[in-house]
């Protein structure tokens, strides 16, 4: 029987499923999708096989982290599986201005000229979508912390794609990249709460994860989720129907 397990390494949640086989050593491998697989002779105890996950977790890292640069590499295709604030759709394209427009199950993507690359206009579109999501997010931060309150002057989304959000403390400026549009909104409140901690810690040193952790604790099982969401969403996204 196949189990689904996990540890816990440098504050990320590593998932991967077990069987028990006839096997003489507990083996490991990353799948295609990703996902990780592990097998081990009966009766092998289960610290003994996390401690082997956890020797491994650099290379597991890595495995996974490839697997997504290629599928990030691939173009966004009409027919192909997209997400808006955790809900999948199938992209379908029409002319007219740049914009989404969502019905039960299809996400229409209007562009002013068929020669506009899809995957670039899909990442502006989702921009100007999920804006007023996430500026509500902000101002709900900022409600529920004073401290912080008005330290955003402007929030804009943009088609970041090696961070989920920057901060410029300087011009008072957050960044939000739309990558995030695809995730449930429930876990993109930790990355707002990054992003605000910035405003007074702007390094990654000590202090500021003290810092973050006292302000919202949850913040580093949301990125472990907000990761896994991503790699699934790619997954999912170019197994194109024929």
């Amino acid at each position: 029987m196949v189990q689904s397990r996990y540890i816990l390494r440098d504050g990320e949640r590593l998932s991967y499923f077990f069987e028990e086989k006839k096997v003489k050593n507990i083996n490991l491998r990353v799948c295609r999708d990703g996902s990780v697989c592990v097998s081990a002779p009966p009766h092998t105890p289960a610290k003994r096989i996390s401690d082997f996950v956890a020797a491994h977790a650099p290379r597991i890292r890595a495995a996974q982290e490839k697997i997504k640069e290629e599928l990030e590499a691939m173009p966004i295709a009409e027919g192909d599986t997209v997400f808006f604030l955790g809900k999948p759709y199938r992209l379908s394209l029409a002319p007219g201005t740049l914009s989404l427009s969502f019905s039960e199950d299809t996400a229409t993507l209007f562009r002013p000229s068929d020669d506009m690359d899809v995957t670039d206009a899909f990442l502006r579109a989702s921009a100007l979508s999920f804006y007023p999501v996430i500026a509500e997010r902000c101002a709900a931060f900022e409600k529920q912390n004073p401290y912080y309150a008005g330290c955003a002057e402007s929030i804009c989304v943009r088609p970041l794609k090696s961070v989920w959000a920057t901060c410029n403390w300087r011009r008072r400026r957050l960044t939000f990249s739309a990558t995030l549009a695809e995730m449930p909104i429930e876990t993109v409140d930790g990355i707002v709460a990054h992003e605000y901690v910035h405003f007074f810690v702007h390094g990654h040193g000590k202090d500021f994860y003290k810092t973050l952790d006292n302000l919202y604790p949850k913040h580093r099982e949301e990125l472990g989720a907000l990761s896994r969401l991503k790699r699934e969403h790619l997954m999912k996204r170019h197994q194109r129907k024929g």
